[in-house]
């Protein structure tokens, strides 16, 4: 069996392309599903620190984490599956998955 050895551009290429659009449709709102809801999770639980850990001196920091965590995971995962369809919508009109 040949092997292929991709230039370092074509490499970066494929993976960007695998990144927005996934190996399917499905792929494509997966892979934007699980980045949306860990950017979401992140940013929730610095919210809800903020929001409820610095104004009561530290006693809501803890409870602040999570339910600012599980809000934003959720919201920004909704957002993913949204943006996923696009994608792969657009991912499909432009010929990734022949």
């Amino acid at each position: 069996m040949k092997q292929v050895v991709l230039a370092p551009l074509q490499q970066l290429k494929n993976k960007v392309v695998w990144y927005f659009c996934g190996n399917s449709p499905s792929g494509a709102i997966n892979n934007w599903i699980e980045t949306g809801a860990t950017k979401g999770a992140l940013v929730g639980a610095w919210g809800g620190y903020a929001a409820l850990g610095i104004p009561s001196d530290g006693v809501g920091t803890v409870p602040g984490w999570i339910v600012g965590g599980v809000i934003g995971g959720v919201s920004g995962g909704a957002t993913g599956a949204l943006g996923g369809a696009v994608a792969a919508g657009v991912c499909s009109a432009a010929g990734v998955y022949r």
